[in-house]
């Protein structure tokens, strides 16, 4: 992450989107819970039932043209 940070997520529902940010890999703890419920590793949102897509906004720490971008999923498992 480098100093980066979420400045907004339309739904934290599961897990917060600060997840995506982390520099190490998931690590998946069965008996890990908090009061939103279970503690995942990844940002996750509830299922939505209008239409419409979850999104963030992620300030980097300097000023930066992206050529690319990487989305990891390889650790969800579920949700085919």
């Amino acid at each position: 992450s480098a100093g980066s940070k979420i400045l907004f997520a339309t739904d934290e529902w599961f897990a917060a989107a600060d997840n995506m940010l982390k520099d190490e890999d998931p690590l998946f703890d069965p008996d890990a819970f908090c009061e939103q419920g279970k503690v995942m590793d990844g940002w996750e949102t509830r299922r939505r039932r209008e239409a419409g897509h979850d999104f963030c906004v992620i300030k980097l720490t300097q000023r930066a043209q992206l050529f690319g971008l990487e989305i990891d999923t390889a650790f969800f498992t579920g949700n085919h």
